[in-house]
């Protein structure tokens, strides 16, 4: 088992929510250079046809969900013959139009398809007040952005949320019996 694994595990049953569009896996941080000569992190997901796409606010006129994982991978107790319990924390993000929802309405959706799995072992944190604290992770992203158009992110009809949340699972090594 691996943390991308356990991440796509959740993507079918979140895109099964009936308002959801776009649920992304993982994304990971890249570098990117404007012309400015500006460097800035950005978030790309890499889709089925090894294309990247940048799942933030600023092109999207869609619900999208994306995941992180943040911190580092925590072990357990270690032996010869397995890792033991691996945890890691990942982050959910979720932006998008709230239509007949309410943003609490979303993020209790959510939360009940993350209770559903056996992989995650705790709720963490959960923030929709600022986008600085929803998109933490990509601010001169969208400050950079924001001197193209002046945008409210989270300004009704609009809202999204970071929900942290940590999983648990385990390894078997592989190619132990050497030692």
């Amino acid at each position: 088992m691996n943390i991308d694994t356990i991440i796509e595990s959740f993507q079918r049953p979140i895109a099964e929510i009936e308002y959801m569009r776009t649920v992304y896996g993982r994304a990971m941080t890249f570098q990117e250079q404007w012309a400015d000569g500006e460097l800035v992190q950005v978030p790309k997901v890499r889709l089925e046809d090894n294309e990247y796409v940048v799942p933030l606010p600023v092109d999207l006129n869609e619900p999208i969900v994306f995941f992180q994982a943040v911190g580092t991978e925590q072990y357990d107790q270690f032996d010869r013959d397995n890792i033991g319990g691996i945890n890691r924390q990942i982050a959910l993000t979720w932006w998008g139009k709230i239509d007949v929802r309410s943003l609490e309405s979303v993020k209790f959706d959510v939360i009940s398809v993350l209770q559903g799995s056996g992989y995650v072992s705790s709720i963490d944190t959960y923030v929709d007040e600022r986008y600085q604290d929803v998109f933490p992770d990509f601010l001169p992203y969208l400050s950079v952005r924001e001197r193209e158009q002046s945008t409210q992110w989270l300004m009704a009809p609009w809202g999204g949320f970071r929900l942290t949340f940590t999983v648990s699972y385990g390894q078997i090594m592989e190619g132990c019996d050497d030692y």
